[in-house]
């Protein structure tokens, strides 16, 4: 898992505090200059449903989970992006844990990201 802050330096104790309890490996990042290729070596990205990275993701294979959406053109890139069947609204904790246990299967994971790339 990798956790990318931005610029949000406000996040990076939480990050931070996350990263010692994981059970698994999480790295935590800060603005990154090469997004398109971490994107690429991801498959999947949490993130709020704003234009650019949603292109970005679907374009390169990284199926989006958003967690959140400004109403208007934000909501209208969730929707079409459901609609293709190709990422997921986990308005919940318990919603994106289904998305993650739906993504963990490579199949299903292969087909969303094609999916993806194609609405792209």
């Amino acid at each position: 898992l990798t956790v990318v802050l931005g610029r949000n330096d406000g996040l990076r104790p939480l990050a931070l505090k996350y990263q010692q309890r994981a059970p698994h490996r999480v790295r935590v990042e800060g603005w990154r200059d090469d997004l398109p290729h971490l994107l690429a070596s991801h498959h999947a990205l949490a993130t709020k449903a704003g234009g650019a990275i949603t292109h970005e993701a679907l374009s390169l294979g990284c199926v989006p989970l958003f967690f959140r959406a400004v109403p208007g053109q934000e909501m209208g890139n969730v929707e079409k992006t459901l609609a293709a069947e190709a990422g997921f609204w986990a308005r919940n904790s318990d919603e994106a844990t289904r998305a993650l246990r739906i993504l963990q299967q490579y199949d299903a994971w292969q087909q969303t990201s094609q999916r993806g790339q194609a609405l792209a």
